[in-house]
């Protein structure tokens, strides 16, 4: 009676065992298909923002009549206020940078012959 006690106890052990390992390769296989859709995903994102701000950075037809370029301005504004360029136009004699920071989206303005750069709200 012991031994088949025993046999059955090893039995069980053995089973577990082998489902816990069965289970734990499928979680590694799950990870990895969640974790490279993550990062695919990410990947996606990221290179639609460098297109999103290579678009905002193309000379326009306004930007020859200005000592500073398109890309200065932003160079500036970033370089000024932390965030992200959403946008920039001509406005007048100054560049607007429209800039998003956590949620926060605010003007920064860039004089377009000196390169002043002017934040409205301060």
């Amino acid at each position: 009676m012991k031994f088949l006690f025993a046999l059955f106890v090893s039995n069980c052990l053995l089973v577990s065992i082998a489902s816990a390992q069965s289970y734990a390769q499928l979680g590694d296989k799950m990870g990895d298909q969640i974790g490279g859709a993550i990062a695919e995903e990410f990947r996606n994102r990221n290179n639609s923002d460098v297109r999103v701000q290579n678009e905002l950075m193309a000379p326009g037809s306004d930007e020859g009549q200005t000592a500073i370029s398109r890309r200065e301005a932003s160079d500036l504004a970033r370089s000024s206020y932390p965030g992200r360029v959403l946008s920039i136009r001509l406005d007048g004699r100054r560049w607007r940078v429209r800039m998003d920071e956590e949620g926060t989206v605010f003007n920064v303005f860039v004089d377009s012959e000196n390169g002043e750069v002017l934040r409205p709200s301060e």
